[in-house]
């Protein structure tokens, strides 16, 4: 269930790229800020921390 969102987010990206023509980097950057406010929200939560998605 996990890899195809992580597929689907990885194409949606690329397509944001191509269509607005901005950067990958800028992309990538909202991608790391998304990841960061979700782990800020969830501070316990680690990969390593055993859950049962990966």
């Amino acid at each position: 269930m996990i890899l195809p969102a992580y597929t689907d987010i990885a194409k949606q990206s690329v397509a944001y790229v191509n269509k607005f023509g901005c950067p990958p980097e800028y992309v990538a950057d909202m991608l790391r800020d998304i990841a960061d406010a979700l782990t800020s929200i969830h501070p316990g939560s680690e990969p390593e921390g055993g859950c049962s998605c990966c």
